[in-house]
């Protein structure tokens, strides 16, 4: 099986699993699958970027792992008492919340922890950088779940990766100019572009099916092509900041956990940036 087939085989596998774990959303109480989905996700990333090549020796590790501890007990609790705690407030309340959650936990460690190799300072930094970059947004998925459904979860998730795919295929037929040929040299402009095109054409197909059956609701065409397009910008700078982050650390992929696809940082780099840009523009468009 040559590398094309497997980079497809394995992100058939991967929505697969995740379409299953969202329809077991259905079936369960509000806010809890997305949340465990968020906090095994956010354990992975972290394991990953501590021992990420030259960030393995600055100690970025406690800054996360606090970070995780301090934004999972604040999400859980939330659950926990209501459900309708996190649908009561606006996703992009919760997700400023958590913002601030992590900028906090994640500047503790460096008082109580001794520095590595003379590198306190820069590892401070990079933890500090790194928490606010991964943690804020997985655990906003939550709130998001819980008032737009899984519905809507599904439409943000394929809306982040569908322009990954196009993307793909067209560079690699097409694509000639390399806009970022020092920190992201795959990518094409001709990929770029099928990437936007892709994502805003799925928004005008699916975020209809986010709305209730009864609702019809004038320019939501429009008003997904807009929120498409939006998210699929903010996709292709989450992976330029994931390819940004790795080639500060040396490496290729953040880890071989995911087969050809790299590692779980490679496969969720663009919700990163997708999830606060819903948060915000979601209630526009729905």
């Amino acid at each position: 099986m040559n590398s094309l087939a497997r980079r497809v085989l394995t992100g058939t596998l991967l929505v697969l699993g995740a379409t299953a774990l969202l329809l077991a959303d259905e079936h369960a109480i509000p806010g809890w699958v997305p949340f465990f989905c968020a906090l095994a996700i956010s354990l992975l990333c972290a394991f990953e970027l501590r021992r990420m090549g030259r960030l393995a020796p600055l100690g970025v590790g406690p800054s996360l792992f606090l970070g995780i501890l301090l934004s999972s007990a604040l999400v859980g609790y939330r659950l926990f008492e209501t459900p309708e705690a996190l649908d009561a407030a606006h996703p992009a309340l919760t997700f400023a919340t958590i913002l601030l959650v992590v900028a906090l936990a994640s500047a503790l460690p460096p008082v109580f922890v001794g520095p590595k190799n003379g590198e306190l300072g820069n590892g401070a930094l990079w933890g500090l950088g790194l928490a606010l970059w991964t943690l804020p947004s997985l655990f906003a998925l939550v709130p998001f779940g819980v008032c737009y459904g899984t519905r809507g979860l599904v439409v943000l998730v394929a809306l982040s990766k569908v322009g990954d795919i196009f993307g793909y295929f067209v560079g690699r037929k097409i694509g000639k100019r390399r806009p970022f040929p020092s920190l992201s040299p795959g990518k094409t402009v001709a990929g770029c572009v099928a990437s936007l095109v892709a994502g805003s054409v799925a928004g005008a197909v699916l975020l209809p099916f986010t709305f209730p059956a009864s609702a019809t609701i004038p320019g939501s065409v429009w008003g997904g092509a807009f929120l498409g397009a939006g998210l699929n910008l903010a996709a292709q700078a989450g992976d330029l900041a994931e390819s940004w982050v790795k080639r500060r650390a040396a490496v290729k992929d953040s880890s071989t956990w995911v087969g050809p696809a790299g590692g779980v940082l490679d496969v969720v780099d663009s919700l990163f940036f997708t999830t606060p840009v819903a948060v915000f523009l979601w209630p526009l468009v729905v």
